[in-house]
């Protein structure tokens, strides 16, 4: 991927000018930051530049930056390597993209070059593209599929076309199932000339959707885009549709992959397959399914944004309708190369911000329809273990996603080992410190010890002022509320009754009567615990035995 770093304005040198997709031949000096400028026009309409170095015959370094009133812009790119020859890819998606106006390469010695023995000079050929987004034709319930690549700029361009019933809601849905996807929907002369869409979808997930009336969509054009970040791979497959919301469409997404272990797992494999990510619309960390009915538990900074004192309030409609966080988990594949994507809708059950913990479990899939329930009962579930019983010197691992999450990054499981080293206040609490590596993205996820059995959640790490050594502290499993632990233990998937009771709240068991806030806390709270209930026998006892201790005005909840 392309590098953005800051910089201070310097002046340009001399520069020769470049014609897009016209290879140009360089002959440098081979001395340290010895460097050729080049200068190239981007024009109003690109989508993305492509500059690459082929045929280098030493390593050379490749870096644009925007050129305005005689300075460079204060941010610039450095190219990836491809081993001597470089690759500079810049969308218009990215922060401090691509910009209209003059742009300026440099073709560069490395400052490390005296460091051996070298020719004189190196040769290159710089050339410098603008790819064309892949156009095609979005009719109503027909799936387009396409394939995005930096040769068309890593979008596609549909053109809605087809009469369309102007009063008729209609969803527009595009679905990756290895990258991180984002949709925009508009008026091809509004958004040209206006740079204003229609609707725009932009978390960072590998599923997007947005409902448009029928009449805007049908004079409108579909832009489906991945990101720079993505391309880790040769190409990002896409899916994409619309349909009348009222539609009973089938599902777009793939199937959930819920992991299966053999007869007779091992503690490792166990762990390693309730080791999921957990993905938001903003962050992104790991976390472990504890119960095999999909209770995960995580760090409440993964599921909140860190500024968030509190959970956010929603309406028991939006609740009902799954759309309250819209956190998402997915599954691992240990042994191979695959990134964890987000696969199934996660709902929050608890959350404890004092203990940076948060209780969710699996509800939905990426697109909004419900799990089956048999699919969320024998779920690998991770034993709780203690961390009252470790030693200085015992061994720990730590399962987790370091550095996923950020436009575009998904990545695969990792496993890091270490010792316990102490514990610390560090946390507010007595958390746990071992050396085994923790990243960001590996908050939320585990820390197990030589039994495999989960005695800490991952938190935060900490490295010396020079880059060096490091640290990472935990939360204790025992700092867990003991309603989150009945929660975990118990056979089965957790009832309603048993959640109200062992989540044990104030305001929900016992409480005066209920208004404002308070009341819309109580509502989530049951919608949370009729989740919950997945089905399970007893439904009709327990809503009667609930319904005696609410007040009036929520009876209708649980009628």
């Amino acid at each position: 991927m392309s590098i953005l770093l800051a910089a201070l304005p310097l002046l340009a040198p001399l520069q020769t000018d470049l014609a897009p997709g016209v290879p140009e031949p360089v002959s440098l000096l081979y001395s340290p930051l010895n460097l050729e400028s080049f200068a190239i026009e981007v024009p109003d309409d690109a989508y993305a530049m492509r500059a690459y170095l082929t045929g280098s015959t030493h390593p050379l370094d490749l870096d644009a930056a925007y050129f305005v009133d005689d300075e460079y812009s204060e941010h610039y790119y450095f190219a990836e390597p491809t081993w001597y020859d470089r690759e500079l890819y810049i969308p218009v998606t990215e922060p401090f993209g691509l910009t209209a106006g003059t742009w300026l390469l440099d073709v560069m010695v490395p400052v490390d070059a005296d460091d051996v023995a070298l020719p004189e000079r190196a040769e290159t050929t710089l050339t410098v593209e603008f790819p064309e987004p892949l156009r095609g034709v979005l009719t109503e319930g027909t799936v387009v599929e396409v394939e995005l690549t930096r040769s068309n700029a890593l979008r596609a361009i549909l053109e809605v076309q087809g009469e369309l019933d102007p009063m008729t809601e209609y969803r527009v849905e595009c679905y990756s199932p290895d990258a991180d996807v984002d949709l925009m929907i508009g008026n091809p002369m509004m958004m040209s000339f206006l740079g204003l869409p229609a609707a725009l979808a932009y978390t960072e997930l590998n599923y997007e959707s947005e409902t448009l009336s029928g009449e805007v969509l049908e004079h409108s054009e579909v832009h489906v885009y991945a990101h720079n970040g993505t391309i880790n791979r040769p190409r990002v497959d896409v899916r994409v549709r619309f349909t009348p919301v009222a539609a009973d469409a089938p599902s777009l997404v793939d199937p959930i992959d819920f992991p299966e272990l053999g007869p007779r797992p091992t503690p490792r494999e166990v762990a390693l397959a309730a080791a999921v990510g957990v993905f938001g619309p903003n962050v992104a960390g790991s976390g472990s399914v504890i119960h095999p009915s999909g209770l995960v538990l995580t760090s409440a900074h993964v599921v909140f944004a860190p500024t968030d004192a509190t959970a956010p309030t929603a309406t028991p409609e939006e609740l009902e309708a799954n759309t309250m966080l819209g956190n998402f988990a997915g599954f691992s594949t240990p042994g191979e190369f695959r990134a964890t994507m987000p696969e199934v809708g996660l709902q929050l059950v608890d959350y404890r911000p004092d203990l940076d913990l948060a209780l969710l479990r699996m509800v939905g899939t990426l697109d909004g329809r419900d799990v089956p329930a048999e699919a969320l009962r024998n779920l690998p579930a991770v034993p709780l273990g203690t961390a009252t019983e470790l030693v200085l010197g015992d061994t720990l691992f730590t399962l987790g996603y370091p550095m996923t999450g950020g436009t575009g990054k998904f990545v695969s499981l990792s496993m890091g080992k270490g010792i316990f080293s102490g514990r610390a206040r560090q946390l507010g609490f007595a958390s746990l410190k071992t050396d085994a590596p923790m990243h960001s993205g590996t908050s939320g996820g585990m820390v197990l010890n030589a039994d495999w059995e989960l005695v800490g959640v991952p938190d935060m790490g900490i490295t010396d002022s020079n880059g060096t050594g490091g640290l990472g502290f935990a939360v204790p499993v025992d700092t867990m509320p003991a309603s989150w632990r009945r929660l975990a233990t118990e056979p089965g998937a957790p009832h309603i009754a048993e959640v109200l009771a062992q989540l044990g709240s104030a305001r929900l068991i016992g409480a005066e009567p209920l208004v404002g806030d308070d009341m819309l806390g109580l509502a989530q709270d049951l919608v949370w615990a009729e989740r919950a209930l997945a089905g399970g026998a007893g439904q009709a006892d327990a809503r009667a035995a609930l319904a005696a201790r609410l007040p009036e005005s929520l009876g209708a909840l649980v009628a």
